[in-house]
């Protein structure tokens, strides 16, 4: 019973008839059926409206970019008419060819190219055009301000990494979000560690609806979401001087103590249960693993540990990869600390989740920047959703914002290294200070200062981090009968709590955890 109508050049009338015989004894019905010449002008009938555009806005010279082609029908039907519409360029740094792409030439600063595709249906001709900047890479190796790694670097790379296309198709939208604000981070991770590089995503993925369909929210059977570095043209850090050496963070740098560990291991081991976290499992541009909640407090039945880790696009080619990275969750039931008379459960949450995105607060030109961007797409999972799998369906751009603006050294260095002295005063150096320590709390201890970092490579902020975090262990030693200074490093939530660092939900375990 299934009708195929081929293509008319009017409409046409077709009569369908069905036979069926039952106990020697044979019927027929009938039905007339008009098969609508769906191009053709007339009242009535559905004719071209208009063509649009959709691809990159920037593209870099010597590259290729794609473009696609939609037209747009009197009864608000859309179609991708890529490869059968005619595409013409107006400049001579650039060539669009069949099938919309863009080939881009060497150019000498920023040049600009409008790409035109043009169609005809049923008599009817629409163009729809995009206007594209080809960005000359050498007159902009820092002219970005984009955060692809958190690794350290000598010198400024050659240029900024190659950003995905900002596409998004007419039928589809993607809502991508930061999880938890400004995350605070440190800039030395070697004696005392308040927190972990780390940040989140949630992104939800909406297919459109129509005049006959409601609007869906799709799921990992339909997408895949994945994020990138981006950039802002207008990014107020561009303001800042681009700096070498590049220093983000020495998080996954070798323990000074123990060499044959990182800092990220050592200091973060003791929040997994036995054998969880490897050295092997913190390597460079890795963000620590994040259990799956739902599958750990299932509603119903014995949880499962089942943790996943987010990385950096720049991972294992930094500063010249910018690899989409996967979104590695899909939270459809959402549990927060249960067992606690806080907690709750949300339902039918349908987000994507991106927990632990280890990003730093410089970019990757040196510059301070607490707000890189990240762009987030979806991408269509098999060739159900639009013909082509693989194909972008949505996109945009969101901040994951990160912070070294704690600056314990405030207090916690003398006043002749850039702090106040409260909590770490030098007598005959700063004001007030009868005894080398701490003033406040009235107790001893020799107070460290920047200038004895003998570390390479440390910037001048990082070293009185360095000083002011020993002075912190230093005092805590000194008030309190510890010996943290032969422990570093240092992460002050394996004895004091916080839900901050509680990725399992577990809560406080007893005393040394309080």
């Amino acid at each position: 019973g299934v009708l195929t109508a081929g293509q008319v050049s009017s409409n046409q009338s077709v009569i369908v008839t069905a036979s069926y015989t039952s106990g020697g004894v044979t019927r027929t019905g009938s039905e007339t059926v008009t098969v609508v010449n769906s191009t053709s002008g007339g009242s009535g009938t559905v004719t071209l409206s208009s063509v649009s555009v959709t691809g990159a806005a920037s593209v870099n010279e010597g590259t290729t970019a794609n473009y696609i082609a939609t037209a747009v029908f009197s009864n608000g039907t859309t179609q991708n008419v890529t490869t059968s519409a005619s595409w013409t360029d107006n400049s001579s740094a650039a060539t669009i060819g069949g099938g919309g792409v863009l080939t881009t030439g060497q150019v000498t600063g920023n040049q600009s190219v409008t790409v035109t595709a043009s169609y005809t249906s049923g008599g009817v001709s629409r163009t729809g055009s995009k206007a594209v900047t080809i960005v000359d890479l050498a007159a902009s190796s820092t002219s970005k301000s984009i955060n692809s790694t958190s690794q350290n670097r000598t010198t400024l790379p050659a240029g900024p990494v190659a950003e995905q296309p900002l596409t998004t198709l007419g039928s589809f939208n993607i809502f991508a979000v930061n999880d938890l604000g400004m995350h605070c981070g440190d800039l030395d991770h070697r004696i005392a560690s308040i927190l972990p590089p780390f940040n989140v995503l949630h992104a939800v993925v909406v297919q459109k609806g129509t005049s006959s369909l409601a609007p869906e929210i799709l799921t990992p059977t339909d997408v895949d979401v994945v994020y990138s570095a981006a950039s802002n043209p207008n990014d107020p850090a561009l303001a800042k001087p681009a700096a070498a050496p590049i220093f983000k963070t020495n998080f996954w740098a070798p323990n000074p103590v123990q060499p044959s560990v990182s800092l990220a291991f050592d200091g973060y081991d003791p929040f997994y249960p036995p054998a969880v976290l490897s050295p092997s499992a913190v390597g460079a541009d890795m963000g620590l693993p994040a259990p799956d909640l739902a599958l750990l407090y299932p509603v119903s039945g014995s949880g499962a540990l089942v943790a996943a880790q987010q990385d950096m696009p720049g991972v294992g080619a930094p500063y010249t990869a910018n690899n989409p990275q996967s979104f590695k969750r899909f939270d459809t039931d959402f549990p927060f600390f249960t067992s606690f008379p806080f907690g709750y459960r949300l339902a039918n949450m349908n987000w994507f989740a991106a927990d632990g995105i280890p990003v730093a607060p410089f970019d990757d030109s040196g510059r301070p920047n607490s707000y890189p961007l990240v762009r987030v797409q979806a991408k269509a999972k098999t060739t159900a959703l639009t013909g082509t799998a693989g194909q972008i369906l949505a996109s945009m751009d969101s901040v994951i914002p990160v912070s070294a603006e704690a600056a314990c050294y405030k207090c916690h260095v003398s006043s002749a290294d850039g702090g106040t002295g409260k909590a770490a005063c030098i007598p005959g150096v700063d004001a007030n200070c009868a005894t080398q320590g701490s003033p406040r709390s009235q107790t001893a201890f020799v107070v460290a200062r920047p200038a004895e970092d003998t570390a390479a490579d440390v910037p001048a902020d990082a070293r009185k981090e360095w000083a002011a975090d020993n002075n912190i262990i230093r005092l805590h030693d000194a008030k309190h009968g510890t010996h943290l200074q032969n422990s570093t490093p240092i992460v002050c939530q394996t004895c004091h709590y916080t839900p901050a660092l509680d990725l399992a939900h577990l809560g406080p375990l007893g005393p040394g955890d309080a």
